[in-house]
C-alpha cells in the first residue's frame, strides 16, 4: 500500500519520508533528522515520535500537549504542557498540583519558582504556620501571576486561607483568591467593592472607575428575565463567549452584552464568574 501510495503520488511528500522511516528504519541509519513538517496532523506528530524524532509539543497547538503528560517526558516537559492545558481550564486543577509536588526542583526560573513556591506554600498550610503562609503566599501568586495560573491557584488553595488568620498583604490576596475560586459567593472582607459585590449579589456600589467597570455593574444592574424564545441555545451561546472574549480584551459594549445574555439564558453563576475575573485579573485588562 506505501509502495502503491507513493508511486500514485497520492500520500504526501512530508508523511512519503516518515513512512519509509517508520517501515526501514535501517535504510536511513545516521541520516540528519527530518525538519518538522509546515502543517502537523496527529498521524505524523505520531510517526515522528515512532522513528525516534518526537517534535517539542511547546510550539504546536495546544492539544498536542497532552502527549507530554505521559511519563515518557521529563518533568519540566509535564509541568509546561500541565500549565498550557489548566490555563485554557483543560485539566484538573489537582493534577496540576500533583505534577508541581511530585519532586524538588533541581533549578530555578520559570516552571521551577512556581513548582518550588507551591510546594513551600502546602508545607507551611499543612504546618499551620501563619507567619510561613504569610511568607509563601504572596511569592506563589507571583509566580502564578507570571504563567497566568491565577485561576487554578485560586481553586486549589482559597478555601484552606481564611482559616490561617493572615493580615497585610496576604490577607488582601486570599481575599483576591476567593473572589476567583469556585466558592466566590462566600467572600467576605476587603477588596474590590464592586466585585465583592457581584459576587455575593448584594447591592452595586456606585461606579465611577473605568469603562470596563460601568459595563460590568450595568450588566447586574436589577434583576434578569430569562429568555424563553431562543430556539438556537447552543448557537448563542458560541457568539456570546466569542462576544465575551471580545469585551475581555477591552470592548466595554461587548463586555456588558455577553455578560447580559448569560444571565439572560440562566448561566448566572457563569456570568459571575466570568465578570469576577476581568475585574481581577490583571492581563485582562488592557
Amino acid at each position: 500500500m506505501y509502495d502503491a501510495g507513493r508511486a500514485l503520488g497520492t500520500i504526501p511528500e512530508p508523511q512519503v519520508n516518515l513512512l519509509a522511516r517508520f517501515l526501514d528504519p535501517d535504510l536511513y541509519e545516521g541520516d540528519p533528522a527530518l525538519a518538522p513538517p509546515a502543517r502537523i496532523t496527529p498521524l505524523l506528530f505520531r510517526l515522528h515520535e515512532a522513528i525516534g524524532e518526537p517534535l517539542p509539543t511547546r510550539f504546536l497547538p495546544r492539544e498536542y500537549a497532552v502527549a507530554d503528560l505521559r511519563d515518557l517526558a521529563g518533568w519540566k516537559a509535564q509541568l509546561e504542557a500541565a500549565e498550557r492545558l489548566a490555563r485554557a481550564g483543560s485539566m484538573p486543577d489537582n493534577q496540576l498540583l500533583g505534577l508541581y509536588t511530585a519532586r524538588r526542583p533541581a533549578a530555578s526560573g520559570g516552571v521551577w519558582d512556581r513548582a518550588a513556591a507551591i510546594q513551600e506554600l502546602e508545607t507551611a498550610l499543612r504546618d499551620r504556620d501563619p507567619g510561613r503562609i504569610s511568607s509563601a503566599l504572596p511569592a506563589a501568586w507571583r509566580t502564578m501571576q507570571a504563567a497566568r495560573l491565577e485561576v487554578p491557584f485560586a481553586t486549589l488553595f482559597a478555601d484552606e486561607l481564611p482559616a490561617a488568620d493572615l493580615t497585610g498583604d496576604a490577607a488582601a490576596i486570599a481575599q483576591r483568591m476567593m473572589l476567583l475560586s469556585p466558592g466566590f459567593q462566600d467572600a467576605r472582607g476587603p477588596g474590590n467593592d464592586l466585585a465583592t459585590a457581584i459576587a455575593t449579589s448584594s447591592p452595586l456600589p456606585l461606579v465611577a472607575g473605568t469603562a470596563r467597570d460601568a459595563a460590568v455593574a450595568a450588566a447586574f444592574s436589577g434583576k434578569v428575565r430569562r429568555a424563553t424564545d431562543n430556539s438556537q441555545p447552543g448557537l448563542t451561546i458560541l457568539r456570546t463567549l466569542s462576544t465575551l472574549e471580545e469585551g475581555a480584551a477591552g470592548d466595554p459594549v461587548a463586555l456588558q452584552e455577553a455578560l447580559s445574555t448569560l444571565r439572560r439564558m440562566g448561566f448566572e453563576t457563569t456570568a459571575r464568574r466570568a465578570a469576577l475575573q476581568v475585574l481581577l485579573l490583571d492581563w485582562y485588562n488592557p
